[in-house]
């Protein structure tokens, strides 16, 4: 159903809307009538933070009170209206870093001058509160944001504008996600089909999705999954012939996937070959090299240094130490 049903700004001014818990929908109408009509700003935390028509900068801490959420619903709500392009989020340097400067998608079409006349003479200007100049906001098709549904796809945009969205990101990125993105299927079976030399490596039961967003982390910093799929490969390889990454080392340490993926230095120590084997003598062929050298040692000393030339008790050095 097309067309817009009209709310009056001074709902949110009784005490009683915020009285009970609100549901989902109505979160959303608070933060449109809460973003600013005009470009404005506010201090936060003693720092100035500039907002432009259609934003607004509120806590989770602050939402959570209002709406008498836990914050960990308040942020899940937020990133979740993110998802679906309704609003973006923005985290100033603010002292603790949890302030967000809210951006609501397309607010002309919530707030806007062409849709009645309530900006000009319904109310004056006392009763605008500091984080909008209007009176009245606007919700289109309102059975999407019907109270009896409080899932998040009660909140879904327009497939059309989900797809515009979708190619914009693709644009301004140069990344495509069905051409570029990670075959993280492939990275799991590679990993499992690579640490067999020992079996002392674990493998991989699943990738979930706090994995996956580690390993797009290193494959932007490894220049694309082009790139990346072949360095990690490499790595891979190196991992498994390691002798120190299969547990030979002083802490029985053993690589593992998570490791890998971990940090932007993991990875390149291992691709730049920090971990590959080197022959190190034991503490048994230093103490053979060190009989030998002291046998040559006593020998030009005592038997045989004028066949070589140099004088008793000079010229040759001694054992190493162990």
């Amino acid at each position: 159903m097309a067309g817009y049903i009209r709310i009056d700004r001074r709902i949110f001014d009784d005490p009683a809307f915020y009285s009970v818990r609100f549901p989902r929908p109505w979160a959303l109408i608070d933060l449109i009538q809460m973003a600013r009509y005009k470009p404005g700003g506010e201090f936060v935390n003693g720092r100035y933070v500039s907002l432009e028509r259609g934003q607004l900068c509120k806590s989770i801490r602050a939402l959570a009170t209002r709406w008498k959420w836990d914050e960990k619903t308040v942020s899940s709500f937020l990133k979740e209206l993110s998802i679906v392009g309704l609003i973006t989020l923005k985290f100033p340097q603010s002292k603790g870093g949890l302030t967000n400067v809210i951006s609501i998608v397309n607010y002309d079409s919530f707030d806007d001058d062409s849709n009645s006349e309530s900006h000009t003479d319904s109310y004056t200007d006392s009763h605008v509160d500091s984080h909008s100049d209007s009176h009245a906001i606007y919700i289109e098709n309102k059975e999407e944001y019907n109270t009896s549904d409080t899932n998040v796809s009660s909140y879904s945009i327009p497939k059309e504008r989900r797809e515009e969205k979708k190619k914009e990101k693709e644009e301004d990125t140069g990344v495509s996600s069905k051409k570029d993105g990670a075959d993280f299927p492939f990275i799991q079976k590679l990993w499992n089909d690579s640490m067999a030399r020992t079996g002392k490596i674990p493998k991989v039961a699943s990738i979930s999705q706090a994995r996956k967003d580690k390993i797009n982390l290193r494959i932007s910093e490894m220049g694309g999954w082009e790139n990346a799929k072949k360095t990690i490969a490499e790595c891979f390889r190196k991992i498994n012939e390691s002798d120190f990454c299969n547990g030979e080392n002083d802490q029985v340490w053993v690589a593992t996937f998570d490791w890998f993926f971990k940090n932007e230095k993991n990875w390149l120590k291992v691709f730049e070959g920090n971990y590959d084997n080197r022959h190190r003598k034991t503490q048994l062929e230093i103490l053979a090299d060190n009989i030998r050298k002291a046998d040559e040692y006593y020998e030009r000393q005592y038997a045989g240094a004028s066949a070589y030339g140099v004088p008793p008790g000079g010229g040759f050095d001694g054992p190493d130490e162990q």
